[in-house]
């Protein structure tokens, strides 16, 4: 990378058109992780705003029994027993909000299910939203459980809409339609496929919860904080480096090629071996080379674009940005060794010319 690159590539970096966008889409990034981080989770047991009732396959002919039922604050229990009367016997618990209105648990991307159960395999779970014009439609998921007691997390995005319903509504079978969360009705939990149905059952319930697991907007957030960094760098750097290309006036170091015949380019010589004395002036090279001030005025205008002080300038300048890069001097003895004789002059002239001050300059050469 050129030394005129890393320049421009330090001042993007501290510049106010880079930062102060990059604060301001952290902080909304901080208050957006912030809002999700601070919302709690919805119980749905224990939770004295829900009632919890038993079903079982009898109204569809069945005859499995309900031996107990119980509910306190820490536990649902439900003892069983399935009869093979029935093809596929089952019993289940619905938990639904005793408002019967439905309720928005559309922030929630997972269920928090603590059960344990005997003689149970697996249990099936649904979700009841409205559906097109049906009031109601089951979004269905199973879980296969043990007899101890443990803790599953089912995403929401698992619960499906079953084939049989949407065989019964005219539904593409390749179709997945989602639930309606800002709408749920309730939830249904029940036995399934299971293949003892001799002996007593027991299901316990220890908690339900809808919660959210947030990783995976993190993962997103933290692609698109670095990606959009780079954006904005970028888009910045290439308008300062288009910028600079066309707007930029380059003095030439070099001195004028003239006809050795014409006495004019001995004052140039003159100014390019002693830009170091920094008591230089047009006055002092007039009376050294014969030349008069307002000929070496407009001869410097003429070929240069520029006047006496500014081309001096413009030689120390290219000195010191080779003694900077080049030596362990340090500033200040960078500064009178080309000619000037106080630093914050040298500073002010060096950032003027270079973009940066001779310090910024030094650490990027």
């Amino acid at each position: 990378m050129s030394v005129a690159s890393k320049s421009m590539f330090v001042q993007t970096i501290r510049s106010t058109g880079f930062l102060l966008p990059i604060l301001l889409l952290l902080c909304s990034l901080l208050v957006f992780t912030l809002y999700y981080e601070i919302q709690p989770d919805l119980s749905v047991f224990p939770n004295r705003e829900f009632e919890y009732h038993t079903y079982t396959d009898r109204a569809n002919e069945g005859n499995s029994t309900i031996l107990g039922f119980q509910v306190n604050d820490s536990l649902i229990q439900v003892d069983f027993k399935l009869n093979d009367q029935f093809q596929s016997p089952y019993i289940g618990i619905t938990l639904a909000p005793k408002s019967q209105q439905p309720i928005d648990v559309s922030y929630y991307n997972e269920l928090l299910f603590r059960v344990q159960g005997e003689g149970i395999d697996k249990l099936g779970l649904s979700i009841f939203t409205p559906l097109m014009s049906e009031p109601e439609a089951p979004f269905h998921t199973f879980l296969s459980i043990s007899e101890k007691t443990t803790s599953y997390h089912l995403p929401i995005d698992d619960f499906l809409l079953p084939d049989w319903w949407k065989e019964l509504h005219s539904i593409p079978m390749k179709e997945n339609p989602r639930p309606a969360l800002d709408q749920t009705l309730h939830l249904n939990i029940g036995t399934a496929y299971t293949p003892n149905i001799v002996q007593p059952m027991t299901l316990k319930i220890h908690s339900i919860q809808l919660t959210r697991d947030n990783a995976p907007l993190y993962t997103k957030l933290a692609l698109i904080y670095p990606i959009s960094c780079l954006l904005l760098f970028l888009v910045i750097f290439l308008t300062k480096a288009y910028h600079a290309k066309n707007t930029s006036i380059t003095v030439q170091y070099q001195a004028l090629q003239l006809d050795k015949k014409q006495p004019i380019e001995s004052f140039i010589d003159y100014i390019n071996t002693h830009f170091q004395d920094s008591q230089l002036s047009i006055e002092s090279v007039a009376k050294e080379t014969g030349i008069s001030p307002r000929k070496i005025t407009q001869t410097i205008k003429e070929q240069f674009n520029c006047n006496f002080k500014s081309y001096i300038n413009h030689i120390r300048i290219k000195e010191s940005q080779r003694l900077l890069s080049s030596t362990r001097l340090n500033i200040g003895e960078v500064a009178y060794k080309v000619g000037f004789n106080n630093q914050s002059h040298f500073n002010r002239v060096f950032k003027n010319e270079v973009g940066q001050s001779p310090s910024e300059y030094r650490d990027c050469t």
